[in-house]
């Protein structure tokens, strides 16, 4: 371990990786509110550390995965129906095979975003296995597919 200045008090601590001690770490996930020069951190912030920044999450997991499934990744890849029916159709071909389709290749990757939680969490699976469900109900005609 390594002796590290907390980024919102400024106080020693012992860490591998954290860059915020944990009593800070603490306090903002239990409602208290801490303030570091102008900015005031409370429990509807998430402290979410690497060794070179601290970055302040203020979305649940599924409003995160919404925004990306309804913006970031359908500017990049096209509408949830095309991308996932092109997907199915590279997995037949690969595979031999001639029976998976859109909506396996959304719960295929929910599966392996669980064995990816599994073996190192990280919020980012969770984001992706909200997003996954979320395009595998569009795939099922509960929403609109072209989202």
């Amino acid at each position: 371990m390594n002796s590290k200045t907390c980024r919102m008090c400024g106080k020693l601590f012992q860490s591998n990786d954290e860059t915020v001690c944990f009593p800070c770490w603490s306090s903002c996930c239990k409602g208290e509110s801490t303030t570091t020069g102008n900015v005031k951190k409370t429990s509807t912030y998430i402290v979410e550390s690497t060794e070179t920044k601290i970055k302040l999450i203020t979305e649940t997991i599924c409003q995160e995965a919404d925004r990306v499934v309804s913006g970031e990744k359908r500017d990049s890849y096209g509408s949830v129906e095309q991308s996932f029916e092109a997907i199915a159709k590279a997995w037949n071909l690969l595979l031999h095979i001639d029976f998976i389709d859109a909506h396996d290749v959304a719960m295929m990757m929910i599966m392996l975003k669980v064995l990816r939680e599994n073996h190192s969490a990280k919020r980012d699976n969770l984001v992706d296995i909200c997003g996954y469900a979320k395009c595998a109900s569009l795939l099922t005609n509960e929403g609109n597919a072209s989202t």
